[in-house]
């Protein structure tokens, strides 16, 4: 199986002449829905030269391979 994984910056403050970007992440299931991404993040986030990157992830299909793919990639927060 084969997802692509969008991953794009946006700026969040400016502290006196330091910029504090964020990263956000949204995963798609084809190339198509990939470019529609990156076309409407660029359109309400405006255009950070380089920031929006498309990876094509592919994901086992057996139970083991399903379950390292989750843990691997789908991390929200690291534990202490």
């Amino acid at each position: 199986m084969l997802l692509y994984k969008v991953t794009w910056q946006i700026e969040k403050t400016k502290i006196d002449k330091m910029k504090i970007v964020d990263t956000l992440t949204k995963w798609v299931a084809s190339g198509k829905d990939a470019g529609s991404c990156r076309k409407k993040a660029r359109q309400e986030h405006g255009y950070i030269p380089n920031s929006v990157q498309t990876s094509k992830i592919v994901v086992p299909t057996d139970k083991k391979g399903i379950i390292k793919f989750l843990n691997e990639y789908m991390r929200c927060w690291d534990e202490p």
